[in-house]
């Protein structure tokens, strides 16, 4: 008796132990991705995930193949006729927004949770907005600042419906803090969305102008108590303006 019971107590560890190393190689969102295939592994069930949801809004909906890239460069973005979103692991990232972040944050221990808060968390699902926006039909050229203010409000209203409630209060908290520490890159009295704009590769150039513009808008889209959900923000935001915008 004593023996049996000795062996399912081995076997429920051992299950345990197999679970944690499990979870431990999973859910690695809002943390700092060191693992290049690992990233792309978890981007693209994000993307899935995303995917299946519009789909049960509109079945006709597709991101037509849309894949996770890495290389040898920082940076997350969406390439629309490539039709890949672009990630890089924090050995990339680290002295690229990592600077920043350790700027804004004054700590190399925070810097690097600011990165694992918003490159590897906020912005996963920021970017796959881009991809929505494109696939609907919805991607405004003539308006690249309300694209980037989309796409934050398409990742909080995600982000939300997965239950991120402590990722994104702190993701909250340190965007009020950038917008503090960063320098308003904006002319008095201009129109910010066509300045934006019309300097659109002037802001790619310096880091902190885009971090502000970036970081200025997420504080407004936390704050915007009219946001309601995922589901209801694509349908009305972005499926029922597909037709029109094709």
């Amino acid at each position: 008796m004593e023996k049996t019971t000795l062996m399912r107590k081995t076997s429920l560890l051992f299950y345990f132990l197999i679970l944690s190393n499990l979870l431990s190689a999973q859910n690695k969102v809002f943390e700092v991705y060191t693992d290049s295939s690992l990233l792309i592994k978890d981007n693209n069930a994000l993307i899935a995930d995303i995917e299946n949801r519009v789909k049960a809004l509109d079945s006709a909906f597709s991101f037509k193949g849309l894949k996770t890239v890495t290389d040898n460069s920082p940076g997350g973005f969406f390439l629309g006729k490539q039709n890949f979103i672009h990630h890089a692991t924090w050995n990339l990232e680290e002295k690229f927004i990592g600077q920043l972040a350790t700027e804004i944050t004054q700590s190399n221990e925070k810097g690097k949770e600011f990165v694992g808060l918003f490159v590897h968390g906020f912005f996963l699902a920021h970017e796959i907005g881009h991809a929505l926006q494109f696939h609907t039909h919805n991607w405004k050229k003539e308006n690249l600042y309300e694209n980037e203010y989309q796409a934050s409000e398409i990742a909080l209203l995600y982000w939300k419906d997965k239950g991120k409630k402590k990722e994104l209060k702190k993701c909250y908290k340190l965007a009020k803090l950038a917008v503090s520490k960063l320098e308003n890159p904006f002319p008095e009295n201009v129109d910010k969305e066509k300045y934006f704009t019309e300097h659109y590769n002037e802001f790619l150039q310096n880091p902190k102008k885009y971090a502000y513009v970036m970081f200025s808008q997420i504080v407004k889209v936390f704050e915007d108590k009219s946001l309601t959900n995922f589901d209801d923000f694509i349908k009305t935001r972005l499926l029922q303006n597909k037709k029109t915008n094709r």
